[in-house]
């Protein structure tokens, strides 16, 4: 008594002709598998909204195999962000002031969260008290008045204008104090 080979279980499973609905997507005609394109929609994301000139669909991810030269405006788009790569955001962290146990928020300074200091100084505002208007001390007591003051990898002190003028060394979180 032999095994039938219709039944094998490995045949089966391999003869993608049985296959139905998004399974059979999967595969190209000739029944080879297309791997990851065949199993995801890939999303184009460049960081950008939707325009006329920009398309976000989604999209089959076998779609984006096909290559097309690149126009000219899409070659400057892609120089301005590689640029904008060339140099890391900094990274630097928060302390509260008027809490001595506070561990610092850690935050990176994108240009696209925070594009001004502004957005910062925002941010800012949910340290308590909060909604009060912040400024922003670095480790040597001077105030931070734009991006351009940030140091990549340094602590700063989040206070109200009223506490600045009353600074309390008590108040002051540990981990600020600390140097690494």
């Amino acid at each position: 008594m032999g095994k039938n080979p219709a039944n094998d279980v490995t045949t089966r499973l391999t003869d993608t002709s049985g296959y139905t609905g998004t399974h059979k997507q999967r595969f190209t005609e000739s029944g080879q598998g297309k791997g990851i394109h065949g199993r995801e929609d890939r999303i184009i994301f460049d960081g950008n909204t939707s325009s006329a000139s920009r398309d976000h669909s989604v999209k089959k991810s076998t779609d984006s195999l096909s290559s097309s030269k690149p126009s000219l405006s899409t070659s400057k788009s892609l120089l301005t962000s590689m640029s904008d790569l060339s140099t890391p955001a900094p990274k630097i962290t928060l302390f509260q002031y008027a809490d001595k146990n506070h561990q610092g928020d850690r935050l990176v300074l994108s240009k696209q969260k925070f594009p001004t200091f502004k957005q910062l100084q925002d941010y800012t505002t949910k340290f308590l008290p909060s909604g009060k208007p912040k400024i922003i001390l670095d480790e040597d007591g001077t105030e931070v008045k734009s991006l351009d003051d940030i140091v990549d990898g340094g602590k700063y002190l989040v206070l109200v204008a009223f506490d600045k003028a009353r600074l309390d060394e008590g108040k002051i979180p540990a981990k600020f104090k600390e140097r690494e």
